[in-house]
């Protein structure tokens, strides 16, 4: 079990192991430290790199400004501040801020309707999505080549350990298991070529995207996870990957719904070799 120096992904670490144990149990088991910078867990915020170049880089938010002023955003916003009784359509961080509300409320109390949730309709939630999508997409996924190669580490360290229980079974674990946040899930789905869209999200194309694959609701709800399975199958070894407890084929690395370890194999390789955080990065003088 690791963690973060978050604590929420502690939190998430005990309950998870509460729920798999029980009450009695969870008390005995003796959690890691947390630690940073966490080059497997949170490698982004030690990407100084990343940090300049995508996080706070202006042009990363581009679409999604522009996004703002186009019809369909527009028609949201004077429908939203209409039901609300304003005279004057609220801002788009306005808007934002509503929305966030009614999405956290959501998530928290499942069986209640938000009142935030009031202010939208269907067709305005599916354009928030959206909104929400053009930030997260260049920040964290495909819309920037910088995010998927941040998270060789996690990768390499997906490698090591498959390759260690496939050459020492008798020492293998029989679960390893991570808690981080979404900029983790979001650049790992995207190093392994999975909800890659059909063309990038753009300001314009929120019509022809309607049923895209990337969808920030899908792919990053509350208690998103990502999980990696090693199987023996006679004397052959198969890689399993499930999303959100679903099986979920590798189809740019492999063929079929798991993935044969000779298959995968070299790629885990060729990136285990090449990961270079402190080049990619240039931590030279940090480190």
């Amino acid at each position: 079990v690791d963690f973060t120096v978050k604590n929420r992904t502690g939190q998430s670490a005990y309950h998870f192991l509460r729920g798999m144990f029980g009450e009695d149990a969870v008390g005995n088991i003796e959690l890691p430290q947390p630690y940073n910078p966490n080059f497997i867990l949170r490698f982004y915020k030690a990407c100084p790199r990343w940090l300049r170049e995508v996080y706070k880089n202006g042009e990363t938010y581009k679409e999604r400004k522009l996004f703002e002023k186009t019809e369909e955003f527009q028609s949201v916003a004077h429908a939203v501040s209409a039901r609300l009784g304003f005279m004057h359509p609220l801002t788009p961080g306005e808007i934002e801020s509503i929305y966030d509300e009614c999405r956290y409320e959501t998530a928290w109390w499942p069986s209640r309707k938000s009142a935030w949730c009031s202010a939208f309709s269907s067709y305005d939630f599916e354009v928030m999505e959206y909104h929400q999508d053009l930030k997260y997409y260049y920040e964290d996924s495909y819309g920037h080549p910088l995010n998927s190669k941040t998270a060789c580490r996690t990768l390499s360290d997906l490698y090591n350990h498959f390759r260690m229980t496939i050459s020492k079974e008798d020492a293998k674990p029989q679960g390893i298991f991570y808690f981080a946040h979404d900029k983790t899930i979001f650049k790992v789905l995207a190093s392994v070529g999975l909800y890659r869209p059909s063309q990038h999200l753009k300001h314009d194309n929120f019509a022809e995207l309607r049923n895209r694959k990337w969808r920030t609701s899908f792919l990053s709800p509350f208690s998103a996870n990502v999980a990696f399975v090693l199987y023996r199958c006679g004397l052959e070894y198969k890689i399993g990957t499930f999303f959100q407890g679903q099986p979920t084929p590798l189809s740019e690395l492999c063929q079929g719904v798991v993935c044969r370890w000779e298959e995968i194999k070299p790629w885990l390789n060729e990136n285990n070799l090449t990961c270079n955080l402190s080049k990619l990065c240039m931590m030279h003088d940090e480190l």
